[in-house]
């Protein structure tokens, strides 16, 4: 019976969670399982260190991130800003291993979802790698709908990261004050995968987290009942 389910697409299925995966994967186990497009999948090298911090996606939304905080966990949703182009999308990312700062409710790390806008860039070029616009809001956790944009390839160099403020305008790298900065755009290369599926012991963090999170929102309205 395991045999008989080896695929599935729920790419862009709105109605669709992590969670509801779980049922497949325990009665599929070797079904791959694929929540986001194809040029999602891989290893992105970030600008953002030296040596480059590594974030790695699998076919299903599960993450890994080279860092100790905000490492790892979820895709938790995925939408493209246009129908006419599925190339340019947003999404929101579920940490595992979110920490909530001080003063904030325990309950937070369930609900901190920051999410970024990619899009991908036409390979030009024989090899495996492939190049990704990423755009970032520095001001608020929500996706950018208008970032990046076709055009930034030509100023925004692979590895690196270039800034623009509320009006739009590239700001210089040397002459920028921290509080102009409204968007960061970075291009990243992306190498491709060994496995499409994610390591088990990932997955097993997701699901022990994902519990966490309905006995979470079960004890909050509970409590809302009460009120």
């Amino acid at each position: 019976k395991s045999s008989l389910l080896q695929y599935i697409d729920i790419t862009f299925c709105s109605q669709t969670t992590y969670t509801g995966t779980f049922p497949i994967r325990d009665e599929y186990p070797d079904c791959i399982i694929r929540r986001q497009p194809k040029w999602m999948d891989g290893k992105f090298i970030t600008p953002f260190h030296k040596d480059g911090e590594a974030h790695i996606y699998w076919c299903d939304g599960t993450f890994m991130f080279e860092r100790e905080q905000q490492s790892c966990g979820y895709v938790s949703s995925l939408h493209y800003w246009s129908s006419d182009n599925k190339n340019h999308v947003g999404d929101k990312l579920q940490y595992t291993n979110f920490v909530p700062p001080l003063g904030w409710p325990d309950w937070s790390r369930f609900c901190y979802r920051p999410g970024v806008s990619l899009l991908r860039l036409e390979n030009d070029s024989d090899s495996d790698e492939r190049r990704v616009l990423v755009g970032q809001n520095l001001y608020g956790i929500h996706p950018p709908q208008d970032y990046p944009k076709y055009e930034h390839r030509d100023i925004v160099p692979v590895n690196t990261s270039r800034y623009f403020s509320r009006q739009n305008q590239l700001l210089g790298d040397e002459d920028a004050e921290e509080d102009q900065k409204f968007v960061m755009v970075s291009c990243m290369k992306v190498l491709p995968l060994t496995e499409l599926m994610p390591p088990d012991h990932l997955v097993q963090k997701n699901r022990n987290f994902c519990k966490e999170l309905k006995v979470c929102g079960q004890t909050l309205q509970q409590l809302d009942h009460r009120e």
